[in-house]
């Protein structure tokens, strides 16, 4: 008997609640949230996430290594390192026939959010019918990221441009947080371009910044509430970050203020007090590159060690204020 009635009370309390699901009045459906219709963003496709056509920067992070480290990607293919604090911004154009254009402009561009990677498919009338795949991850050894750039079918003559510059050292009010800074946060403007100075040397170039000491995240509380004022022109040890290119890379200087398209910024003043580092490569049909900007302020495994490179040694071709005392 005691093993009987269990089973009896719950089939009944079964049937209960059946009955009371079929019974229920049908629900109204509620307002949308903040007056806001949702729409589905990414969908699913097998183990990835996709988008077409995305209008927003910047809001997917990539991680790599275990730190507070991270590149900012998003639905645009336009990239930025928060070391934490600004660490630059990295934008790619191609260019043909004496026409260009930002990649993020292209006229369809197909996002794939590949957990630890962003890929993009790019196309455009300037690629007749080819496709330009772009490709990036955040360094699992260190602070950095690593982009592949990828043509296929691409039109004799087309050329591909990579800018990157900005790099501040600087903290956000809230580090970068989506909906809290603005997006316009990790652009590659021009005041954080002024105390940027290259060297570079053949493919390669090192980046000194952050001559400032950076405010803590008391201080900024601080300034940001009126209660007190502080030093922002404190001197601090410049911090490090250096690039690695592809070999057929051809790198110059360029003024952060002419970025209306990558022709203008690649035939801009090399002289400018605001200077961005840019790399240009013949992107002949079926191609792979690869475009390396790291951190190299931690102890580990850094450029020398990872590509096998030498030292760069003075003379180099210095750009910007750079001075000899901060070349290795």
């Amino acid at each position: 008997m005691s093993l009987r009635l269990p089973y009896r009370l719950s089939l009944l309390a079964g049937i209960l609640l059946t009955y009371c699901i079929n019974t229920l009045p049908a629900q109204t459906p509620t307002a949308p949230w903040h007056n806001k219709e949702r729409t589905l963003h990414y969908k699913p496709e097998g183990k990835d996430f996709v988008l077409h056509s995305g209008t927003k920067k910047f809001n997917r992070a990539l991680y790599g290594t275990n730190t507070g480290f991270r590149v900012e990607a998003g639905d645009l293919p336009e990239f930025a390192m928060y070391m934490p604090g600004m660490g630059g911004n990295c934008k790619i154009g191609f260019m043909i026939n004496g026409k260009s254009k930002w990649i993020t402009e292209a006229t369809h561009i197909k996002t794939i959010y590949r957990p630890g990677s962003m890929i993009y498919e790019i196309k455009d009338p300037l690629l007749n019918n080819g496709t330009l795949t772009v490709t990036v991850l955040a360094l699992a050894d260190a602070d950095g990221m690593i982009i592949q750039t990828k043509s296929n079918n691409t039109p004799a003559g087309l050329s591909l441009m990579l800018a990157y510059g900005g790099a501040t050292g600087k903290k956000f009010s809230r580090d970068g947080d989506i909906g809290a800074d603005p997006e316009s946060s990790f652009y590659l403007q021009p005041a954080y371009c002024k105390d940027n100075q290259y060297q570079v040397q053949k493919n390669s170039f090192r980046l000194y910044y952050g001559f400032t000491k950076p405010l803590s995240e008391d201080e900024r509380y601080e300034i940001q509430y009126g209660k007190k004022q502080f030093d922002t022109a404190a001197k601090d040890k410049p911090k490090l970050i250096s690039g690695l290119f592809p070999v057929q890379a051809v790198l110059r200087a360029a003024d952060a203020n002419r970025q209306e398209n990558p022709a203008t910024l690649m035939a801009s003043d090399t002289r400018s007090k605001s200077p961005l580092i840019t790399a240009s490569v013949k992107a002949s049909s079926n191609n792979i590159y690869y475009w390396v900007v790291e951190s190299q302020d931690k102890k580990g495994i850094t450029m020398k060690h990872r590509y096998y490179l030498p030292a760069p040694k003075l003379p180099v071709k210095n750009i910007g204020k750079s001075e000899a005392k901060y070349a290795r």
